[in-house]
């Protein structure tokens, strides 16, 4: 017996010698036959067993919710929850070595920030994860959580400039409101407030 209960179709069980191959029949301790048949009948199964759900609307014991439409339109903006646009990040290499060699510089244990002017009239946030600061799901979530402290001062900030964030290796264990004093403070300090 295999251990799912069936029988081989090829063993004697239930064939007489010498006869024709019946169907292998093998009783279970429930008291219920087991065929051996290429395709079992389905009827049997769909007469035991009762509808999915117990009423077109559901189960009745789940709470069905509100059942209004969503929405139409798009949300309502608020600078504190939208993503930063694609224009307000630093890209080229370029301008992150201007920003590191010439910017005005502010650092703790977390972080170091560069700041320096641009010409484009709106600030630009380059940050910089370093590989010694852990594999690519660590230096992620650093990132992520960087981005999401600088966008209300992006939000707020004036003036045409460019920021490079430059994170320590204190900011891999670092506690998100720690990382938030210590980028308001440097902040601060970098762009001159």
């Amino acid at each position: 017996m295999i251990a799912n209960g069936f029988w081989p179709c090829n063993t004697n069980i239930g064939v007489e010698s010498g006869s024709r191959r019946r169907p292998c029949v093998v009783w279970l301790a429930a008291g219920k036959p087991l065929r051996d048949e290429a395709y079992p009948s389905t009827q049997e199964a769909a007469t035991r067993q009762g509808p999915r759900l117990s009423s077109p609307d559901g189960d009745a014991r789940w709470r069905q919710g509100d059942q209004s439409p969503p929405p139409q339109g798009p949300a309502p903006a608020d600078s504190d929850l939208q993503p930063a646009s694609p224009l307000s990040r630093l890209r080229e290499r370029a301008d992150f070595d201007r920003t590191l060699r010439s910017g005005r510089r502010a650092a703790s244990g977390y972080l170091a920030l560069f700041v320096s002017d641009n010409e484009l009239g709106r600030p630009r946030v380059g940050l910089a994860v370093s590989k010694k600061l852990g594999n690519a799901v660590v230096r992620n979530r650093i990132k992520r959580r960087l981005r999401e402290l600088i966008r209300p001062m992006v939000a707020r900030a004036k003036g045409g400039r460019d920021v490079v964030i430059v994170a320590r290796a204190q900011a891999v264990d670092a506690e998100f409101a720690r990382l938030r004093q210590e980028i308001e403070m440097l902040w601060a300090k970098g762009w001159g407030e």
